[in-house]
């Protein structure tokens, strides 16, 4: 597993909301992640901030309680007419314990370790590690490199300034970081904040 994988646990439990993973047919919920193909067209949980992997994918879902999906292409392909855009990363900054540092750090995706022959740095920030302990090392940091959208994101909640080195052949052909970075730039990183907040308080009834 990796940061974006432990994600929606670690921050579902900050809220008393006690979340594990099951098969997609025995869910109750989906959230971070570009997973939407895995679910179900007759799925009547939740969706939390989700996206899509490929941008040929569509799906409609006429059931679920959709709380929010990353962003605009995601929508769009659901057949939804939303602004609710966000990835639960957003707000890890709202967990972060540590004061701003100077170092230099590069996040790789986990198969991406060929980034770390390609920058100069000072810190590696391991997505295999636990999410707290990833959010203590990039708030280390004054920048950051990275291939990974949860460290694009990650460093967007904790505003600190990065660059996207994308990898050689990223799954998907980049779906995904289009789908974050329009709604970005379309609503801004304050608005998916409190977009994510206010879906967590709507899930917690």
């Amino acid at each position: 597993t990796n940061f974006g994988d432990n994600l929606t646990k670690f921050i579902l439990s900050k809220y008393g909301i006690d979340a594990f993973w099951v098969e997609p047919q025995e869910a109750e919920l989906f959230g971070v992640g570009s997973i939407m193909e895995v679910i179900p067209e007759d799925f009547n949980g939740h969706i939390l901030g989700t996206g899509f992997m490929y941008k040929d994918s569509k799906k409609k879902f006429l059931k679920a309680k959709i709380l929010g999906v990353r962003g605009p292409l995601t929508a769009e392909r659901c057949s939804m007419i939303t602004t609710n855009y966000f990835d639960l990363g957003i707000i890890a900054s709202d967990f972060k314990k540590y004061k701003r540092g100077k170092d230099i750090g590069v996040m790789p995706h986990y198969t991406d370790p060929s980034l770390l022959k390609k920058v100069k740095f000072d810190r590696v920030i391991n997505v295999s590690d636990k999410p707290e302990i990833v959010i203590r090392d990039a708030s280390k940091c004054s920048y950051i490199y990275t291939s990974s959208l949860h460290g694009l994101i990650l460093a967007d909640s904790l505003g600190i300034k990065r660059e996207f080195i994308p990898s050689a052949n990223p799954v998907g052909n980049g779906f995904k970081f289009m789908d974050y970075g329009v709604a970005k730039r379309l609503i801004g990183i304050d608005k998916m904040k409190k977009n994510a907040r206010e879906a967590i308080e709507k899930l917690r009834g």
